[in-house]
C-alpha cells in the first residue's frame, strides 16, 4: 500500500516534533510531506500538494483550524484534528464523524485514527460531514443531523427519525422510524455520546431509546417500555429511577 500523504499544521513547534516522532514510530502508511506552524503559511502548500489526510490544531492564533479548513476545502481528503480537551468541540465531532485526538496524543488513539484513514469518501459527503460539524458548532445544542458510519460509508440521519438504538457487540443496529434499519460501525456507547442532549436514554446495556417515541412502561421486576410501532425494550433494574427521573 502507498503511504498516505499528510501535512501538519500546529502553532506548537513541540507538538509538531512529538507527532511527527510518534507517526514514525507507530505507523507505516504515513508521510509527513510538510508541517507549518502559521496556518496562513500552510494554505498554498495544501493547494499545491492535495494531502491525503492533514492533521490540524483547533487553537491557533489569527487563524484557528476550522478557519484553514474552509480556506483548503476540497484540497484535501481527510482531516484528523489534534485538540486539547473541549467537551462542546468533541461532541461536535462525535456528531459529524470526524476524527480527532486528544492533546496529549496517545500512541493508541492515534493508531485507531490512522486506520480509519483507509477509507475514502466522495468529496459531497465530506462537505456534509463540516456541514454537520460546522452547524453543530454554531447551534451549541440542537442537532439537525448526525454521521453515523455504516460498513459501506456514511449515512445521515436526524435524531428526530431514530426509534432507538439497539446494541451488536461493537456494532450497533439503529432503527429509524420509516422501519429502515441501518448497522453502524460504532459501540453503543459512541451513539449514545453522540446524541447528548437529544432526549435519548439508555434504558438497558443493549438499548438506547428515544423518549419522544415512547407508548409506554410497564413497572415491576421485569419492566419494559413499549415504543411506537410496539416493539417492546427491557428496562434494566438499575436505570429505572433515573429513567423514570427523564420522564
Amino acid at each position: 500500500m502507498n503511504k498516505l500523504k499528510a501535512i501538519i499544521v500546529d502553532d506548537e513547534l513541540d507538538s509538531i516534533t512529538a507527532l511527527k516522532w510518534e507517526l514514525e514510530e507507530f505507523s507505516d502508511k504515513i508521510e509527513i510531506i510538510d508541517s507549518f506552524q502559521n496556518p496562513q503559511e500552510a494554505i498554498s502548500s495544501i493547494k499545491a500538494n492535495r494531502p491525503d489526510v492533514l492533521f490540524l490544531d483547533i487553537q491557533m492564533p489569527e487563524m484557528d483550524g476550522f478557519e484553514l479548513i474552509r480556506k483548503v476545502k476540497g484540497y484535501f481528503n481527510q482531516v484528523i484534528f489534534i485538540t486539547a480537551f473541549d467537551e462542546f468541540a468533541v461532541q461536535a465531532f462525535k456528531v459529524s464523524a470526524i476524527d480527532y485526538i486528544l492533546k496529549p496524543v496517545e500512541p493508541e488513539a492515534l493508531k485507531k485514527c490512522i486506520d480509519k484513514l483507509k477509507k475514502q469518501y466522495a468529496q459531497d459527503i465530506i462537505e456534509e460531514q463540516f456541514e454537520l460539524l460546522f452547524d453543530k458548532l454554531n447551534k451549541k445544542n440542537k442537532i439537525d443531523k448526525i454521521a453515523l458510519s455504516t460498513l459501506d460509508g456514511l449515512e445521515f440521519v436526524k435524531p428526530s427519525q431514530i426509534l432507538y438504538c439497539k446494541s451488536d457487540s461493537n456494532y450497533t443496529f439503529v432503527f429509524i422510524n420509516n422501519k429502515k434499519k441501518i448497522l453502524v460501525s460504532k459501540t453503543l456507547k459512541e451513539i449514545e455520546n453522540s446524541l447528548v442532549s437529544q432526549n435519548f436514554f439508555r434504558v438497558h446495556h443493549s438499548y438506547l431509546v428515544n423518549l419522544n417515541f415512547l407508548e409506554k412502561y410497564y413497572r415491576g421486576k421485569s419492566a419494559y417500555v413499549v415504543m411506537e410501532g410496539g416493539k417492546q425494550i427491557p428496562v434494566s433494574r438499575n436505570k429505572k429511577s433515573d429513567f423514570l427521573d427523564n420522564l
